[in-house]
């Protein structure tokens, strides 16, 4: 029910909690409350493998293929658009912090990856390492770090 879904971060009455305090760099899920930890995707062995690694390893062939760049863009756009969108997803489902982020993230990655590949303007010196250095860096960034700055359920 949506009286149990945690406040929205984007709502601009919900003040978030930056502060690092003692636990800053304690391993586990401080906050995790069992309903939210239920409604959690992460928490299934089976989705994660369905909406992030299977995408992730598609992403990691498609880049070693020798693939056209047209060939590579819609890999890449298509798997980032579906790990974004599920991230997307989860945030709305459990309020997991880091899905707030990386959803969008996935999402900006896949559409320069179709940009690329329809040769919009502004794109033709980006190149798909570029991304995929992006994709390296972000990704695990912005996993870690929102969860360590607000924990792991935005409340």
């Amino acid at each position: 029910p949506l009286s149990n879904r945690p406040a929205c971060p984007l709502d601009p009455a919900v003040r978030p909690d930056f502060s690092l305090g003692t636990d800053f760099l304690a391993m586990g899920e401080p906050n995790m409350t069992s309903a939210e930890h239920y409604r959690d995707f992460l928490a299934s062995a089976q989705f994660t493998t369905i909406a992030w690694i299977i995408p992730g390893a598609f992403i990691v062939v498609a880049a070693n293929l020798g693939l056209s760049q047209s060939e590579q863009a819609f890999v890449w756009a298509s798997a980032l658009a579906w790990m974004g969108a599920a991230c997307l997803v989860n945030a709305r489902r459990c309020g997991r912090t880091h899905c707030y982020f990386t959803g969008p993230f996935f999402l900006a990655l896949a559409t320069l990856s179709l940009g690329k590949a329809l040769s919009v303007d502004g794109l033709a010196t980006l190149q798909f390492d570029h991304i995929g250095l992006a994709l390296l860096i972000g990704g695990p960034l912005l996993y870690w770090l929102p969860e360590k700055l607000q924990g792991q359920y935005w409340r």
